[in-house]
């Protein structure tokens, strides 16, 4: 729990109703918000080292606190040799995914003095992590090299973005930090530029400008994201299945109206506080809760694309061995994505069947196991106790997860991986 002294937690329920007029040139580190440049040596780890630098940055504007975390015990937790992680080989590249996993699943972010980044290395423990991070924005892919508001907007709202980019045969992973209208020239990949972003690298001070480079309007990149953050509201425990993260998007191409629901079983007296879900689109939703059988409460809105928590109107009291159910309703145009982990593509499946469901109409309902791929929906639900300084992580004998993005591979010395995964369209980066 910190203070914040520049509230990052911005209206993700809305678009801005008026373009303000932003100026030409931004960067974060020239506030004093970004923390310092890192080296992923050798080790395929970027998506790990851009997650965190775009954390620290967030969480520096936001709190006024400087912090250096764990790149080390983030990028062995989500691969091979955890239960935590997906079957991918440690230091060999990764998806944009499992740091959002480990994060938003709280099994990080840890302090960078608890364990030291080692390009080599497989093995980590689990450990208390510093915060919990509940609430992640997407950003959309831009429609041409005009189209960055939104972008500049949450590079100087929010601190930094993370993004995946073609680099030679490869996808790279940085944190995007501010921006240059007036650059001219050719930026550092070599393209002509009329403007330019500015970048946070992983591959040492000594790389370029101290580790920083400009990328042109014209580059195009995907698979963005930002933090933001609101005060804490004390949760204590978190109920889930997809602790391993979202591994993929099932598309329900002709269902504009997808419920999706997940079953759960107290452990103990607590009060049931919060939801939380990812959105691959901006979604109109509701969400409804059951206990023991009877619908308790029921909350509408809407938000924009990522992941997002929702403190209940009406908090729930559960007492230990109580059967709660979290149901989403969303509304999408031309189809829908429900967000899933699946079985096949992680190292511990923790859900079996009767777990986790989706229907298009709200009667009939699958049974997620049963599909061609067993996989669970990527709901989690919070709960606070009077023991407030007790911290646990709740793996639900019942289910598991991962998301959308390419492999990416561009280490110092660039790694080169194939890897195909159902429902899967994101990018592999290291």
């Amino acid at each position: 729990s910190v203070s914040l002294i520049n509230s990052s937690f911005a209206d993700f329920t809305s678009l801005p109703s008026e373009i303000e007029v932003l100026s030409s040139y931004y960067n974060s580190n020239d506030y004093g918000y970004v923390s310092s440049v890192k080296d992923q040596k050798d080790g395929g780890n970027c998506w790990a080292f851009s997650g965190i630098a775009t954390l620290e940055t967030c969480l520096s504007k936001a709190t006024g606190v400087s912090y250096d975390f764990s790149e080390e015990n983030a990028k062995n937790l989500m691969a091979a040799y955890s239960v935590y992680g997906m079957k991918l080989e440690t230091n060999y590249a990764g998806y944009e995914s499992m740091i959002l996993s480990y994060l938003t699943s709280w099994i990080g972010p840890i302090d960078e003095s608890n364990e030291d980044y080692d390009d080599y290395s497989s093995i980590s423990v689990l450990q208390n992590p510093m915060f919990h991070i509940q609430n992640v924005k997407f950003l959309p892919a831009r429609a041409d090299s005009s189209d960055n508001y939104m972008y500049k907007m949450a590079i100087r709202d929010n601190g930094a973005v993370s993004v995946t980019f073609k680099w030679g045969n490869d996808y790279h992973s940085v944190s995007l930090v501010g921006w240059d209208d007036n650059y001219r020239g050719y930026d550092s990949l070599g393209n002509s530029s009329n403007g330019a972003w500015i970048f946070k690298n992983s591959w040492g001070e000594d790389w370029y400008d101290n580790g920083y480079f400009y990328m042109s309007y014209e580059k195009e990149f995907k698979n963005a994201y930002t933090f933001i953050f609101n005060e804490d509201r004390g949760y204590s425990d978190i109920y889930q299945y997809d602790f391993s993260g979202v591994t993929g998007y099932r598309n329900l191409p002709s269902a504009n109206t997808v419920y999706s629901k997940n079953k759960f079983i107290s452990s103990s007296n607590d009060i049931l506080t919060a939801v939380s879900t990812f959105f691959y689109d901006p979604t109109n939703y509701s969400v409804s809760v059951y206990l023991n059988g009877n619908l308790i409460t029921t909350q509408e809105g809407y938000t924009q694309a990522g992941y997002y928590t929702f403190p209940l109107d009406k908090e729930i009291q559960l007492a230990k061995g109580d059967e709660f159910v979290v149901e989403f309703k969303c509304f999408g145009n031309n189809g829908y994505r429900l967000p899933v982990c699946m079985a096949n593509v992680i190292n511990k499946v923790t859900f079996s069947d009767e777990t986790s469901f989706y229907s298009t109409d709200g009667v009939h309902w699958t049974d997620l196991y049963e599909s061609s791929t067993p996989s669970v929906a990527c709901i989690k639900a919070f709960t606070r106790s009077q023991k407030l300084n007790e911290i646990s992580i709740k793996l639900e004998d019942d289910m598991s997860f991962f998301m959308t993005q390419n492999l990416v591979a561009s280490g110092r010395h660039s790694c080169k991986i194939a890897l195909a995964l159902l429902w899967c369209i994101g990018l592999i980066c290291g």
